[in-house]
Protein backbone atom coordinates (compact mmCIF):
# COMPACT_ATOMS: atom_id res chain seq x y z
CA UNK A 1 0.00 0.00 0.00
CA UNK A 2 1.27 3.40 -0.89
CA UNK A 3 1.28 6.14 1.60
CA UNK A 4 1.68 9.80 0.00
CA UNK A 5 3.79 11.86 2.75
CA UNK A 6 2.34 15.72 3.69
CA UNK A 7 4.52 17.23 1.56
CA UNK A 8 3.92 14.91 -1.23
CA UNK A 9 3.37 17.96 -3.96
CA UNK A 10 5.92 20.15 -3.92
CA UNK A 11 5.17 24.16 -4.14
CA UNK A 12 6.88 26.42 -5.81
CA UNK A 13 4.83 29.91 -4.38
CA UNK A 14 2.60 31.47 -7.45
CA UNK A 15 5.14 30.26 -10.07
CA UNK A 16 3.23 27.16 -11.54
CA UNK A 17 5.40 26.01 -14.00
CA UNK A 18 6.52 22.53 -13.79
CA UNK A 19 9.47 21.80 -11.48
CA UNK A 20 12.99 20.37 -13.66
CA UNK A 21 12.26 16.67 -12.83
CA UNK A 22 8.48 16.73 -12.89
CA UNK A 23 7.76 13.17 -14.81
CA UNK A 24 10.83 11.14 -13.90
CA UNK A 25 9.99 7.81 -11.62
CA UNK A 26 12.51 6.74 -9.26
CA UNK A 27 12.66 3.91 -7.11
CA UNK A 28 14.26 4.30 -3.96
CA UNK A 29 15.50 1.44 -1.71
CA UNK A 30 17.55 2.54 0.31
CA UNK A 31 18.20 2.99 4.27
CA UNK A 32 19.53 5.88 6.87
CA UNK A 33 21.04 9.08 4.87
CA UNK A 34 23.21 8.66 1.66
CA UNK A 35 20.70 7.20 -0.67
CA UNK A 36 17.69 8.52 0.72
CA UNK A 37 18.80 11.93 0.82
CA UNK A 38 20.13 11.67 -2.60
CA UNK A 39 16.20 10.54 -3.52
CA UNK A 40 15.31 13.76 -1.45
CA UNK A 41 17.52 16.14 -3.62
CA UNK A 42 15.80 14.43 -6.95
CA UNK A 43 12.01 14.66 -5.26
CA UNK A 44 12.53 18.15 -4.18
CA UNK A 45 13.01 19.10 -7.74
CA UNK A 46 10.33 17.32 -9.26
CA UNK A 47 10.57 13.50 -9.51
CA UNK A 48 7.92 10.94 -7.98
CA UNK A 49 9.73 8.96 -5.34
CA UNK A 50 8.38 5.90 -4.57
CA UNK A 51 10.32 4.94 -1.07
CA UNK A 52 10.44 1.03 -0.28
CA UNK A 53 10.00 -0.08 3.64
CA UNK A 54 10.01 -2.82 5.57
CA UNK A 55 6.55 -3.67 6.93
CA UNK A 56 8.24 -4.37 10.21
CA UNK A 57 8.30 -0.68 11.58
CA UNK A 58 8.99 0.91 8.27
CA UNK A 59 12.11 2.43 7.45
CA UNK A 60 14.84 2.95 10.63
CA UNK A 61 14.86 6.40 10.11
CA UNK A 62 11.61 7.12 11.05
CA UNK A 63 12.86 7.08 14.71
CA UNK A 64 16.42 7.89 14.26
CA UNK A 65 17.55 10.45 16.82
CA UNK A 66 15.45 13.02 18.38
CA UNK A 67 11.83 12.64 17.69
CA UNK A 68 9.04 15.05 17.24
CA UNK A 69 5.67 13.67 18.38
CA UNK A 70 7.17 10.17 17.89
CA UNK A 71 8.76 10.51 14.25
CA UNK A 72 12.89 11.55 13.74
CA UNK A 73 13.29 15.07 12.66
CA UNK A 74 15.72 12.87 10.38
CA UNK A 75 12.40 11.43 8.26
CA UNK A 76 10.44 14.92 8.02
CA UNK A 77 13.72 16.26 6.05
CA UNK A 78 14.62 13.43 4.16
CA UNK A 79 11.53 11.56 3.61
CA UNK A 80 9.31 14.78 2.59
CA UNK A 81 7.98 14.49 -0.91
CA UNK A 82 8.24 10.86 -1.18
CA UNK A 83 5.74 8.06 -1.62
CA UNK A 84 6.16 5.29 0.90
CA UNK A 85 5.85 1.12 -0.06
CA UNK A 86 6.03 -1.50 2.75
CA UNK A 87 7.29 -5.10 1.30
CA UNK A 88 9.01 -7.85 2.48
CA UNK A 89 12.15 -7.84 -0.22
CA UNK A 90 13.27 -11.43 1.19
CA UNK A 91 9.36 -12.36 -0.10
CA UNK A 92 9.40 -13.11 -4.10
CA UNK A 93 6.31 -11.78 -4.57
CA UNK A 94 7.78 -8.23 -3.18
CA UNK A 95 10.46 -8.97 -5.19
CA UNK A 96 8.25 -8.93 -8.47
CA UNK A 97 6.36 -5.49 -7.23
CA UNK A 98 9.53 -4.15 -6.92
CA UNK A 99 10.69 -5.59 -10.59
CA UNK A 100 6.96 -4.40 -11.74
CA UNK A 101 7.60 -0.72 -10.78
CA UNK A 102 10.93 -0.51 -12.31
CA UNK A 103 9.39 -1.10 -15.54
CA UNK A 104 8.76 2.04 -16.41
CA UNK A 105 10.69 3.99 -13.83
CA UNK A 106 13.75 6.08 -14.49
CA UNK A 107 16.22 5.05 -11.23
CA UNK A 108 16.90 3.13 -9.23
CA UNK A 109 18.87 4.31 -6.00
CA UNK A 110 19.88 1.81 -3.63
CA UNK A 111 22.21 1.73 -0.65
CA UNK A 112 22.79 -1.73 0.75
CA UNK A 113 26.00 -3.75 1.11
CA UNK A 114 27.33 -4.87 -2.20
CA UNK A 115 25.42 -8.05 -3.12
CA UNK A 116 22.44 -7.84 -0.91
CA UNK A 117 20.45 -6.26 -3.81
CA UNK A 118 21.79 -9.12 -6.36
CA UNK A 119 20.79 -12.02 -3.89
CA UNK A 120 17.22 -10.74 -3.63
CA UNK A 121 17.07 -11.06 -7.25
CA UNK A 122 17.28 -7.24 -8.08
CA UNK A 123 20.72 -6.82 -9.40
CA UNK A 124 21.81 -4.62 -12.39
CA UNK A 125 21.56 -7.51 -15.02
CA UNK A 126 18.00 -8.24 -13.79
CA UNK A 127 16.47 -4.37 -13.54
CA UNK A 128 18.16 -3.38 -17.02
CA UNK A 129 16.69 -6.29 -18.77
CA UNK A 130 13.33 -5.31 -17.86
CA UNK A 131 13.87 -1.86 -18.29
CA UNK A 132 16.82 -0.85 -20.94
CA UNK A 133 16.83 3.12 -20.08
CA UNK A 134 16.98 2.32 -16.58
CA UNK A 135 19.87 4.05 -14.53
CA UNK A 136 21.15 2.58 -11.20
CA UNK A 137 22.63 4.25 -8.46
CA UNK A 138 24.50 1.93 -5.79
CA UNK A 139 25.71 3.68 -2.88
CA UNK A 140 28.06 1.99 -0.32
CA UNK A 141 30.50 2.41 2.10
CA UNK A 142 34.01 1.31 0.09
CA UNK A 143 32.39 0.60 -3.45
CA UNK A 144 31.52 -2.51 -4.91
CA UNK A 145 35.00 -3.89 -5.60
CA UNK A 146 37.88 -4.42 -3.90
CA UNK A 147 39.01 -5.50 -0.65
CA UNK A 148 36.95 -3.65 1.92
CA UNK A 149 33.67 -3.72 -0.22
CA UNK A 150 31.87 -6.02 2.11
CA UNK A 151 32.23 -3.83 4.63
CA UNK A 152 29.74 -1.55 6.06
CA UNK A 153 29.94 2.37 5.44
CA UNK A 154 29.03 5.11 8.28
CA UNK A 155 30.10 8.35 8.83
CA UNK A 156 31.94 7.80 11.63
CA UNK A 157 34.20 5.08 9.89
CA UNK A 158 34.49 6.51 6.87
CA UNK A 159 35.61 10.18 8.84
CA UNK A 160 37.89 8.09 10.82
CA UNK A 161 39.42 6.69 7.31
CA UNK A 162 39.36 9.25 5.57
CA UNK A 163 40.92 11.52 7.93
CA UNK A 164 38.95 13.79 9.31
CA UNK A 165 38.87 12.48 12.65
CA UNK A 166 42.31 13.33 12.94
CA UNK A 167 42.01 16.62 12.12
CA UNK A 168 39.68 17.17 14.75
CA UNK A 169 40.19 17.47 17.89
CA UNK A 170 42.37 18.26 21.13
CA UNK A 171 46.17 17.19 21.58
CA UNK A 172 45.42 15.26 24.66
CA UNK A 173 42.55 13.21 23.87
CA UNK A 174 40.76 10.70 21.38
CA UNK A 175 39.75 12.21 18.24
CA UNK A 176 36.21 13.76 18.34
CA UNK A 177 34.14 13.76 15.68
CA UNK A 178 34.03 16.85 13.17
CA UNK A 179 31.51 19.45 13.69
CA UNK A 180 29.54 18.39 10.69
CA UNK A 181 26.98 15.86 11.17
CA UNK A 182 26.53 13.27 8.33
CA UNK A 183 30.18 15.18 6.55
CA UNK A 184 30.73 12.15 3.97
CA UNK A 185 26.97 10.66 3.57
CA UNK A 186 25.38 14.21 3.02
CA UNK A 187 27.64 15.38 0.26
CA UNK A 188 27.79 11.74 -1.39
CA UNK A 189 24.16 11.75 -1.44
CA UNK A 190 24.62 15.01 -3.13
CA UNK A 191 27.02 13.19 -5.69
CA UNK A 192 24.70 10.17 -6.66
CA UNK A 193 22.37 12.65 -6.99
CA UNK A 194 23.96 14.61 -9.65
CA UNK A 195 25.49 11.46 -10.98
CA UNK A 196 21.73 10.22 -11.74
CA UNK A 197 21.01 13.47 -13.19
CA UNK A 198 23.65 13.48 -15.28
CA UNK A 199 22.69 9.84 -16.55
CA UNK A 200 19.20 10.04 -17.05
CA UNK A 201 20.45 13.25 -19.64
CA UNK A 202 22.77 11.00 -21.19
CA UNK A 203 19.91 8.55 -22.33
CA UNK A 204 17.80 11.56 -24.09
CA UNK A 205 18.40 12.59 -27.57
CA UNK A 206 18.84 16.12 -27.27
CA UNK A 207 20.95 15.59 -24.32
CA UNK A 208 23.12 13.12 -26.29
CA UNK A 209 25.34 15.07 -28.72
CA UNK A 210 26.25 12.30 -31.30
CA UNK A 211 22.17 11.20 -31.36
CA UNK A 212 23.54 7.64 -30.56
CA UNK A 213 20.22 5.65 -28.60
CA UNK A 214 20.50 5.72 -25.02
CA UNK A 215 21.92 2.28 -23.25
CA UNK A 216 21.84 1.61 -19.63
CA UNK A 217 23.50 2.85 -17.24
CA UNK A 218 24.91 1.96 -13.67
CA UNK A 219 26.45 4.85 -10.89
CA UNK A 220 28.30 3.70 -8.59
CA UNK A 221 29.30 5.64 -5.37
CA UNK A 222 31.79 5.48 -1.98
CA UNK A 223 31.27 7.13 1.23
CA UNK A 224 34.94 6.65 2.21
CA UNK A 225 36.34 8.61 -0.98
CA UNK A 226 34.11 11.47 -0.08
CA UNK A 227 35.80 11.29 3.68
CA UNK A 228 39.10 11.24 1.72
CA UNK A 229 38.50 14.56 -0.38
CA UNK A 230 36.99 16.33 2.70
CA UNK A 231 40.05 15.83 4.37
CA UNK A 232 42.44 16.74 1.72
CA UNK A 233 40.90 20.03 0.86
CA UNK A 234 41.30 20.70 5.09
CA UNK A 235 44.49 19.41 5.41
CA UNK A 236 46.86 22.29 6.69
CA UNK A 237 50.30 22.80 4.73
CA UNK A 238 53.63 21.11 6.31
CA UNK A 239 54.70 24.58 6.91
CA UNK A 240 51.21 25.73 8.81
CA UNK A 241 51.71 22.25 11.15
CA UNK A 242 54.91 23.01 12.36
CA UNK A 243 54.16 26.48 13.54
CA UNK A 244 51.21 24.86 15.28
CA UNK A 245 53.91 22.11 16.86
CA UNK A 246 56.20 25.14 17.69
CA UNK A 247 53.37 26.90 19.37
CA UNK A 248 52.24 23.48 21.29
CA UNK A 249 48.81 24.02 19.66
CA UNK A 250 49.18 20.22 18.25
Amino acid sequence: MAHPHPNENVGNGTDQRPLPLAGVKVVELGTLIAGPYATSLLAQFGAEVIKIESPAGGAPLRTWRKLHKGTSYWWYSQSRNKKSVTLNLKSPRAQQIVRDLVRDADIVIENFRPGSFEALGLGWEVLSAINPKLVTVLVSGYGQTGPYKDRPGFAAIAESMGGLRYLAGYPDRPPVRVGVNSTPRSPRGRRSAISTRCSTCSKQPTCRADGSPPRPTSTKTRITQRARWSAASSCPTAEKIEALRREGIV
